[in-house]
């Protein structure tokens, strides 16, 4: 891979580093980026950052997904406005990436008052000076934030830190395979949860006024790829985690939304709905739960709260009728 990635033609003036992490010790998404942020650092320099697996396609005499104008979109708010951190915003499916869409971005919004509308996907314009700041929080670094809760943990960490954040438009994302869901919900309630809790002394300071960074680019009319939800599928898997977790259920949550999740584990899948409502009291007392909570491991609760996330998947499909 490294001599082929070494007989790369380069822009005149352009030049490349190369490396492999072979050391297993230190080997995964973390470790690299990390790697990646200290030449960077070395360097002096601001970090546009991209995905291995993205891809492109033409439709329309346009490229569509990852393009060359990618690296002036992410560097150009940095070099020019004085941005921090720069995320991308694309076209996305209203199936894609469910972690987000029902529990980062709403928490994200609602307890650290940034409107962000996506989150990076390993996609990101850094500045010299976050580099920094990353570069010596430790908390990013921990083996508990897991490959899926990066984009999390540095979205926080900027806020926690006083970053100026923005976001650029790319159009559409377009990636060789879809993640494990139940490790991605799994890996960014942690990242978030665990972030709550660390900048409580930020966020509790910032009032209730929610923020929309600025959006740089043209928004694109890109078509993002469907996205084919599995509610009979999330459904079931709704039920095995109810009747595992019941117990948990009724200590974590009140006696009203313990009633109407298992009504929901009788239910059949015609008439299985999730409300917004219910998992909106039940994300907040989980996350209560996760932070003060005594009787049980974090380990634990997160466990219990992977099944309500397919139970809201689920009703979240059955709503608009997949």
């Amino acid at each position: 891979a490294l001599d082929i990635i070494q007989q790369v033609r380069l822009g005149q003036g352009v030049k490349g580093i190369a490396f492999l992490m072979k050391n297993k010790r230190v080997s995964g998404k973390a470790w690299t980026l990390r790697a990646i942020m200290e030449i960077a650092d070395r360097l002096n320099a601001d970090l546009a950052l991209f995905e291995a697996d993205l891809r492109s396609k033409k439709a329309n005499a346009q490229t569509e997904g990852l393009a060359p104008e990618w690296v002036n979109y992410l560097l150009f708010p940095m070099k020019e406005e004085g941005i921090d951190l720069v995320i991308p915003r694309f076209n996305r499916h209203y199936f894609d990436a469910p972690a987000s869409t029902h529990l980062v971005r709403p928490l994200l919004a609602s307890i650290f008052n940034l409107k962000a509308g996506d989150l990076p996907g390993g996609i990101l314009g850094i500045s010299s000076k976050l580099l920094r700041i990353y570069l010596a929080d430790p908390n990013t670094w921990s083996d508990q934030v897991g490959e899926y809760g990066l984009d999390s943990q540095l979205i926080t960490t900027a806020i926690i830190n006083e970053a100026k954040i923005c976001e650029t438009s790319l159009g559409v994302k377009i990636s060789a395979a879809y993640p494990d869901q139940q490790s991605v919900w799994r890996q960014q309630t942690r990242a978030i949860f665990e972030q709550i809790a660390v900048g409580k002394d930020r966020w509790r300071q910032k009032g209730d006024i929610i923020h929309p960074p600025a959006i740089f680019g043209e928004r694109k009319n890109h078509c993002p790829e469907e996205v084919a939800p599995d509610p009979i599928g999330s459904i079931e898997r709704y039920k095995q985690g109810f009747n595992e977790f019941h117990g948990l259920y009724q200590e974590i949550l009140s006696r009203e939304a313990s009633i109407e999740l298992r009504k929901l584990a009788g239910s059949d899948p015609e008439a299985f709905r999730f409300p917004p409502n219910l998992w909106a009291e039940i994300v907040y007392d989980f996350l209560l739960s996760y932070c003060l909570e005594q009787a049980f491991t974090k380990d634990n609760i997160l466990n219990a709260f992977i099944p309500m996330c397919y139970g809201r998947e689920a009703g979240f499909a059955q709503e608009i009728g997949a």
